[in-house]
């Protein structure tokens, strides 16, 4: 049987950087990790048996916890000898409780801590377009791109942010982000524009990467194969075919230059609703893509999510090839939209969220 094997480090930082405490568990009750491009924060909840000491003393009191707000989390797990980092972040509240409790936030805690205004320039308008003097003058901001956003943001946080754009967007219009976290304006993207902001991490140069731009990066994508009758402990999903889906897709496309949005739908009126953001579409080309879009998520294929165990090892993002020794007919590859990772006394388990059919 292969044996599981964790190793949690917390490490705390004064102001200067310099490290003032470093402690790694290789035992603990329960780590819960939820992962998903359409969340912007991946979180992981830590429960540590409250019995345990440090330096002598109880890991966690009412008036000196050993851990606290803001130190940072480094999550590893596996089977051995395979083990690897599956959560990167911060502590966000520790819970003084039996047992204790740590809710954790990936490196997008750090993007919420401070906030920015951006562009800062502007120009005064006092005539309406008919040449009339405005009672009360105009304040006008001009329009921006991402990547003058991303330097913006890579300003306003005190932390080394190495950003990975795939983002295929050349202008974002005349917006202007006033007093926001860069959590905030990345959120903004994404319900307004379709840009996914998620952290990943970096084996090979050990770092965590802010990726803005597609709900996956083609270029990092993995392929992982699971077996119904092999892999799979449980399933909570259903075989749907395509002519018994009842979908609504929702086009909507942002005039960078006008700052208007045409909206264009195809489908059911009353399914399942799919939003899809585009710049700069015409009316016509924006319903093209709402019909276009309504045929490719209209398969015969999976809804729902199923349970295996923590390896092999999968991400949001990443396309599960589904396959079935009995029901061949069933076979399919799916993009994964979230993974939660549940690791301690009942094993290493992981439940995969799936997508739409690739």
């Amino acid at each position: 049987m292969d044996r599981l094997q964790s190793k949690i480090t917390f490490t705390r930082y004064n102001d200067a950087g310099v490290v003032i405490s470093n402690i790694v568990m290789d035992f603990v009750n329960d780590i819960m990790i939820d992962t998903s491009f359409e969340t912007l924060t991946d979180k992981a909840r830590i429960t540590i048996p409250r019995n345990l000491t440090f330096n002598g003393k109880a890991i966690a009191t009412e008036t000196d916890s050993v851990f606290n707000r803001g130190d940072s989390v480094k999550i590893e797990a596996g089977y051995f000898p395979n083990i690897r980092r599956v959560f990167t972040g911060y502590i966000t509240k520790p819970h003084s409780q039996t047992p204790i409790v740590l809710d954790c936030e990936d490196e997008m805690f750090q993007l919420k801590q401070k906030t920015f205004t951006f562009p800062l320039e502007y120009t005064t308008i006092t005539k309406d377009k008919n040449g009339g003097l405005l009672k009360t003058p105009k304040k006008s901001y001009r329009e921006i791109d991402l990547d003058e956003l991303i330097d913006a943001i890579k300003t306003a946080v005190d932390v080394d942010l190495t950003v990975k754009n795939i983002a295929k967007v050349e202008s974002l219009g005349h917006i202007r982000f006033s007093d926001v976290t860069p959590a905030q304006a990345l959120e903004y993207l994404q319900d307004n524009y379709g840009i996914y902001s998620y952290f990943v991490y970096d084996e090979d140069n050990d770092e965590q990467i802010l990726n803005i731009g597609l709900a996956s990066d083609a270029s990092d994508t993995n392929n992982v194969p699971f077996v119904f009758e092999e892999r799979i402990i449980k399933e909570n999903m259903e075989y749907v075919k395509s002519e018994e889906m009842n979908l609504k897709i929702v086009c909507i496309s942002f005039n960078s230059q006008t700052n208007e949005k045409s909206r264009k739908q195809a489908g059911a009126s009353d399914g399942e609703t799919r939003t899809f953001h585009y710049l700069n579409l015409t009316a016509d080309e924006c319903q093209a893509h709402a019909d276009n879009m309504l045929t490719e998520w209209r398969y015969d294929g999976y809804r729902g999510d199923f349970e295996t165990f923590g390896e092999p090892y999968i991400r949001h993002g990443d396309v599960a090839e589904l396959t079935s020794l009995q029901y061949p007919e069933k076979d399919g590859n799916y993009q994964v939209v979230s993974v939660e990772r549940k690791f301690g006394m009942g094993g290493y388990r992981q439940i995969i969220e799936l997508g739409r059919k690739i």
